[in-house]
């Protein structure tokens, strides 16, 4: 939450921000923005982590939304 308004784009920083802050390390785009504390090291075993936590977002958001789509889908069709 602190960091997300250091990006130019409104939308972008939130979700690097999140990011950011769920793998504790630091993001950064040299003279544009830091984003997080570097509290842990870099290392190829954050990728994993970032797609994990990419892909469980993902299982939720289709979890939540495709019940919502169906049901408002039914709804609406023509009998």
């Amino acid at each position: 939450k602190r960091d997300h308004a250091k990006t130019p784009s409104r939308n972008h920083g939130w979700p690097m921000a999140a990011m950011a802050g769920a793998l504790r390390v630091r993001l950064e785009k040299p003279s544009q923005y830091i984003l997080g504390e570097p509290d842990e090291p870099l290392d190829p075993d954050k990728i994993l982590r970032a797609l994990k936590i990419r892909n469980m977002a993902l299982i939720l958001c289709v979890l939540f939304s495709l019940p919502i789509i169906l049901l408002t889908r039914l709804y609406f069709l023509p009998y």
